[in-house]
């Protein structure tokens, strides 16, 4: 009872704002808070392909919503089996995650924002484990993507000798962020 007492006579602190608006200009206050959301995909046995003349491929796995997102971070946990490459070693497979389907084997691609950059699969034979985390730091952190069409696409490389490789892929992808609506 005594805290609250006390909370009710700082103005607004509870809402982040330190003064109450001017009344005599008529304005007033409308808060509310704007929540992280979680996109959880789960994978069972999708296959991404990767064709021989390029050696890469890409999966979509979602679209995102319309509105203006920032993106607040990824956590991919993914298992991956590998065939008809120039090795088929899981370790030979690189990953990335990315706003458009990749164009080369570095995943450096036009209009692109990057949502976790290239990890390395590790593993024994033709399985490939694939973790890991983007956008927790450094360039890629809280990454801002505007209103408008956009998707999550799954990256891959591996150099195939000839034909199509395959990486069939389970696991989960993690996807977090705000969205803050269409406010153009």
């Amino acid at each position: 009872m005594f805290q609250q007492k006390q909370l009710s006579r700082l103005p607004n602190q509870r809402d982040g704002i330190s003064s109450l608006p001017s009344a005599a200009n008529s304005i007033s206050l409308d808060a509310a808070p704007v929540l992280p959301q979680r996109i959880r995909l789960r994978l069972s046995g999708q296959v991404l392909s990767v064709a021989a003349a390029n050696d890469y491929g890409s999966l979509k796995l979602c679209d995102l919503p319309a509105g203006n997102l920032i993106m607040l971070g990824v956590i991919v946990d993914l298992t991956g089996v590998v065939a008809g490459f120039a090795s088929d070693v899981g370790t030979a497979v690189d990953l990335a995650l990315g706003t458009v389907v990749t164009a080369s084997t570095t995943f450096v691609n036009a209009g692109e924002d990057d949502l976790m950059e290239k990890i390395d699969g590790t593993g024994a034979g033709t399985t490939a484990t694939l973790k890991g985390a983007g956008m927790t730091d450094g360039s890629l952190a809280n990454v801002k993507l505007p209103a408008g069409a956009k998707a999550v696409w799954l990256n891959a490389s591996d150099p195939v000798t000839t034909g199509t490789g395959t990486i069939t892929l389970s696991g989960v992808v993690d996807l977090y962020y705000l969205d803050l609506s269409d406010h153009s």
